[in-house]
């Protein structure tokens, strides 16, 4: 508990206080009597401060019921019981819950909809205790009888259920610490309100696996104990190659390869999806577009989608190159001559194919699929191991045999 709440100022020392601090926090503050008089924020701090007093003096009844008034008045609940600090500021005055054992410190921000809740029915402390300069973001619930240290920042809609140390930022559900603010430079008044300038640090845990995935497919040297996983996984990397290594394929067009681009920044969110759709619908036969559309279901675990790509490849390539659209009825004297860039793309879609029926379970296909490739590349100019050999395919799941 922070200790300058102790030493208990006088009640007009408080008030000034939470008077003076709103224009510290919030630019939109004009003047002491627009701030007395509109912000339900302040409202509720000053009945809270007559209320807490009546509470200390034993009379129990009168302290809760005019923290009801305050609760009707301001639409923020905060029990008689709670210690508050100085230089206390709720913005926006909305939904905030305080409960009865909460302890507050100096110069402490809460933002609308936050709750510093208990966990049990029985008596005692059962609500947090916040440090000096703690920033809670809207939304944010702080359960429990957990210590929060000075300078924490709780991020938006967080849920936090463990004590965190002094300059810390918790974010998520549950509440995870993913950065020190010691490093941190805080504005004029010493309180750091960038509360939204926060990590993502499950997006990080994704983009470092997919930088791994994508090491260890492009790794030349493997050693004999992994090359039958290795063998397995080629088919990865050739595939995405498609995008990236077009050969003789026009050039994109400014529009498409700008949502190309953006749809990159936000790799691996979910907003990029949409990008990558709509340079689709502008360029659904070019190479790169297919291929970037292929990687992102492809790292989501989108196995049916990513073969509804591969799909579509295989009948754009073979529609240019002027040939059946059924793999089924390919020749290899459609592929006789010097390889070119569509009928690698062909090839590497075909494989892409098979590799996703194995793992998907529709191992039938998957082997005519394998069948074909042998058939259309028996030279394997394509490069690379293919996927698997056709012995191979008793390592997988083969019990359902859907095509």
């Amino acid at each position: 508990m922070p200790t300058s709440i102790e030493a208990m100022p006088t009640l007009r020392q408080l008030i000034g206080g939470d008077i003076a601090c709103v224009f510290q926090r919030d630019s939109a503050a004009r003047s002491r009597w627009e701030v007395l008089t509109t912000y339900p924020g302040v409202h509720a701090v000053l009945l809270h401060r007559l209320a807490h007093r009546l509470w200390r003096l034993e009379l129990r009844y009168p302290a809760r019921l005019l923290s009801f008034l305050a609760r009707l008045w301001s639409n923020v609940d905060i029990h008689p019981g709670a210690r508050i600090g100085q230089r206390f500021f709720i913005d926006h005055g909305a939904g905030v819950v305080i409960g009865e054992t909460a302890e507050i410190g100096n110069d402490v921000t809460l933002y609308h909809g936050v709750t510093l809740g208990g966990t049990t029915w029985n008596k005692g402390k059962r609500h947090p205790t916040l440090g000096n300069g703690v920033v809670v973001g809207a939304g944010a619930k702080i359960l429990g009888p957990i210590e929060l240290g000075d300078r924490v920042r709780v991020g938006a809609n967080s849920v936090v259920v463990h004590s965190v140390a002094a300059d810390r930022t918790v974010v998520g559900i549950p509440g995870k610490e993913v950065v020190s603010l010691k490093t941190v430079v805080n504005g004029e008044e010493g309180i750091n309100l960038d509360h939204h300038l926060i990590p993502d640090p499950v997006g990080k845990l994704i983009a470092s696996l997919i930088q791994r995935l994508d090491r260890l497919e492009n790794a030349t040297d493997v050693p004999g104990a992994e090359a039958a996983e290795a063998r397995s996984e080629v088919v990865q990397h050739d595939l995405h190659a498609f995008g990236v290594d077009a050969g003789e394929v026009p050039p994109l067009s400014a529009a498409v390869s700008r949502l190309l681009e953006k749809a990159a920044i936000l790799y691996p969110q979910i907003d990029a999806e949409n990008l990558l759709l709509e340079a689709w619908s502008l360029a659904s036969d070019h190479p790169q577009v297919l291929g970037a559309l292929y990687r992102f279901y492809f790292y989501r675990h989108r196995l049916d989608d990513a073969l509804g790509v591969a799909e579509h490849t295989l009948r754009i390539s073979a529609t240019q190159l002027r040939l059946n659209i059924d793999w089924r009825a390919m020749q290899a004297t459609d592929f006789a001559g010097e390889q070119n860039a569509m009928q690698r793309l062909y090839l590497l879609a075909l494989k892409a194919c098979a590799y996703l029926e194995l793992r998907l379970g529709r191992c039938a296909s998957a082997k005519q699929r394998l069948e074909a490739l042998c058939r259309l590349d028996p030279e394997n100019r394509l490069g690379g191991a293919y996927l698997l050999s056709l012995a191979d395919l008793s390592d997988y799941d083969c019990t359902s045999n859907a095509a």
